[in-house]
């Protein structure tokens, strides 16, 4: 059987290829502006190492992919430099920003004292149902722990922070971006091929800080659950590959 795209004359592959191109955009999911919606994909691509550290994004096939032209992608890079996702050079052009370990640290550091705000907070605000979903979440990720699945183990702690942190409604809107943008960069920088953060060690220390912080959200022990909270943002050591 003839794999799929083999032997495709150059225009048919093309064609094949642009739908695809704008099958994937469409499943984005576009918000009010053509420029918000290209900042978004460039984002999560970024943050999910699609694009590489230290690559250069090609303006004119991100419009092209778009459709539009280059004005909305320059747009999109800017905000995304100014973030401290890409960096622009006159020389080299827009390239994927390189994340050192200085910088991971500095962002466990402020990450941990904005969610020790934002637990203070949500502690009083959480209701039962809340809380019955914090514990299942809990022990889903205990699951993947002990099956030695790291990959959802990890998706499985961000989408904990994720929940908990929407229980702060409209009690700080901007502590909700702000933590949601910390986190952002601290999967950027944790998906770097050249620092691992992330071993069986650091997430058995994870987990075990996870069960405590549901712990203290079900007795709402807001001292327990401050230092708990900033013990499980201490920056694990790396492992640096040159």
């Amino acid at each position: 059987m003839r794999p799929e795209g083999a032997f495709l004359s150059d225009r048919k592959r093309k064609r094949r290829m642009d739908y695809k191109n704008k099958e994937a955009v469409r499943q984005i999911q576009i918000p009010k502006t053509i420029c918000e919606s290209i900042y978004i994909y460039l984002r999560d691509s970024i943050v999910a190492n699609e694009f590489e550290p230290n690559r250069k994004i090609n303006e004119g096939a991100i419009a092209y992919m778009f459709q539009v032209s280059r004005t909305p992608v320059r747009e999109a890079l800017v905000r995304l430099a100014a973030e401290g996702f890409v960096e622009i050079s006159s020389h080299r052009g827009s390239m994927v920003k390189i994340v050192s370990y200085k910088e991971i640290k500095e962002m466990f550091q402020v990450i941990g004292v904005l969610d020790c705000l934002a637990a203070d907070l949500i502690v009083d605000r959480i209701d039962h149902d809340g809380l019955a979903t914090l514990e299942k979440m809990t022990n889903e990720m205990e699951r993947y722990f002990k099956d030695g699945d790291i990959g959802n183990f990890i998706e499985a702690d961000y989408a904990i922070h994720d929940g908990v942190w929407a229980y702060l409604g409209d009690a700080n809107d901007f502590l909700q971006k702000e933590l949601h943008a910390c986190i952002l960069r601290i999967k950027m920088g944790c998906s770097s091929p050249d620092i691992v953060l992330i071993n069986l060690e650091t997430i058995k220390r994870s987990m075990e800080k996870h069960k405590g912080i549901t712990e203290a959200f079900r007795t709402k022990n807001k001292e327990k659950l401050k230092i708990i909270v900033l013990e499980h943002w201490v920056p694990p050591p790396p492992i640096i590959h040159n």
